[in-house]
């Protein structure tokens, strides 16, 4: 099996200038970065499976700073918002996700209490 490598580019502001730098980032790290908008949707959207009375099929998560609680289980705020809203209004909660397996579980938040 060949190892994916990826290049990341850094901007870090160093005495009142900026400088770019890139550096090589293996698969294995980037697996094990924070879950990111993608992956909160997804484990929101999944839930319809459950047949959750609460589940609303028209959020749509617009923004997410998470933070590792334990090992593959993290505590997101979120942002999101109705896709049918003409006032595109923005709403806030506390999501909790787990990775399990090969996918990412909504613990908590947005659509279960």
């Amino acid at each position: 099996m060949t190892r994916f490598r990826f290049y990341v580019l850094v901007l870090a502001v160093i005495g009142g200038s900026a400088a770019i730098a890139a550096r090589m980032v293996g698969q294995d790290e980037l697996a094990s970065s924070l879950p990111g908008i993608g992956v909160i949707q997804a484990a929101y959207d999944s839930e319809t499976i459950t047949k959750n009375k609460k589940h609303d099929r028209n959020i749509q998560i617009v923004d997410a700073q998470c933070q590792q609680r334990l090992p593959k289980f993290y505590r997101c705020f979120v942002s999101f918002t109705s896709r049918i809203d003409p006032d595109a209004r923005l709403y806030y909660d506390v999501a909790e996700v787990a990775q399990e397996r090969d996918r990412w579980i909504l613990k908590s938040g947005i659509c279960k209490r």
